[in-house]
């Protein structure tokens, strides 16, 4: 194979651009083959490497690691993991493939959407280490390009979280602990059914699971945050889960607080509904809770926005200003600070 490559190399800004062009071909077979020829030419060949990534080798790879045809997608994602890892090995002879962060991204989402079980495992390691990049993972509310790693990559993620391999659903569970603090993803986590293949993380066994069953609940808690979602949340199926994962993992008192602390959120939100629609009066102790919400989750949080809803909504009916002034003012010394 080297001697292939270095004849390949010494004409590679001809032959590598026509291979390329292979992909763009309407014959799924001319794909497959130029495929092929690119991951032997490419491997571990940095010059190739270059050559291929100048003359437009992503693009089409990424539209193939998405295609249908579980060949093609395979043989696309092969190339494109090549590229991955021989940029992540760093180094100024690697500066030249480092790819743009948007590129990136599509390059990993493709890479997930394939049916390459090794490819998957990278591509989570890498929007894993994207989401955690210093700007993106804040305390609330997400950095910059979070928005747009959700955009692109949320079903990816997903998909990713349903994968065998402990270490691959590990690394999207990061992502989509760092993702989920974004409202939006909280409402499409939950509308893309999202939350059935969590739980089902969430009830990982082992010792050696307890990383995947401690980020599961975290993405868990987030939706539990949104009024939004409250209808799937309070629906029997996920209240049957919740306890039965609590009584479950018994032993484990991490999953136990966990699922407590879930549990009381969804039974807060509630709450914050019925107040925010007017269907009743404040009753004696809910602002107190709400202070406790906004003291533990903070200011910039899901469940703290709805906290502010409720207070207009309460704030707009005098019969219940005299029990909001009381509780507010008793409990403001309890709020804790703003980490």
């Amino acid at each position: 194979v080297k001697a292939y490559q270095l004849q390949i190399s010494r004409e590679s800004d001809t032959a590598l651009p026509t291979l390329i062009e292979l992909l763009h071909s309407s014959s799924a077979a001319a794909q497959l083959a130029g495929l092929h020829a690119l991951i032997e030419l490419l491997f571990d060949h940095l010059d190739n490497q270059l050559v291929a990534m100048r003359a437009g080798v992503v693009e089409p790879a990424v539209r193939l690691a998405r295609s249908e045809d579980r060949e093609l997608n395979h043989a696309a994602a092969t190339l494109l993991c090549t590229l991955v890892l021989s940029e992540a090995e760093g180094g100024a002879a690697h500066a030249a493939l480092k790819l743009q962060p948007d590129s990136r991204l599509q390059v990993l989402a493709a890479m997930a959407m394939s049916s390459n079980g090794d490819a998957h495992g990278v591509a989570a390691m890498g929007l894993a280490t994207m989401c955690n990049a210093p700007g993106n993972a804040t305390a609330h509310g997400g950095g910059a390009n979070t928005a747009l790693i959700a955009k692109v990559a949320l079903p990816a993620l997903v998909r990713l979280a349903r994968s065998p391999t402990p270490d691959t659903q590990c690394a999207a569970l990061d992502a989509l602990v760092v993702l989920s603090d974004l409202p939006q993803v909280q409402r499409d986590l939950v509308k893309m059914g999202a939350l059935k293949v969590v739980l089902e993380r969430a009830a990982t066994p082992g010792a050696d699971n307890a990383d995947i069953r401690a980020l599961a609940l975290q993405v868990v808690q987030s939706l539990a945050s949104n009024g939004s979602n409250i209808g799937t949340l309070q629906s029997g199926e996920v209240a049957a889960r919740l306890k039965g994962l609590r009584q479950h993992m018994s032993d484990d008192v991490a999953v136990g607080r966990a699922v407590d602390a879930i549990l009381r959120s969804i039974s807060t939100i509630s709450t914050l509904l019925e107040l925010q629609g007017k269907q009743r009066l404040l009753r004696f102790g809910e602002v107190a809770a709400m202070l406790d919400c906004v003291g533990v989750a903070g200011a910039e949080s899901s469940i703290s926005r709805e906290v502010a809803h409720t207070c207009a909504a309460i704030g707009a009916r005098r019969d219940n200003l005299d029990l909001f002034t009381q509780e507010g003012l008793r409990g403001r010394g309890r709020v804790r600070p703003y980490p």
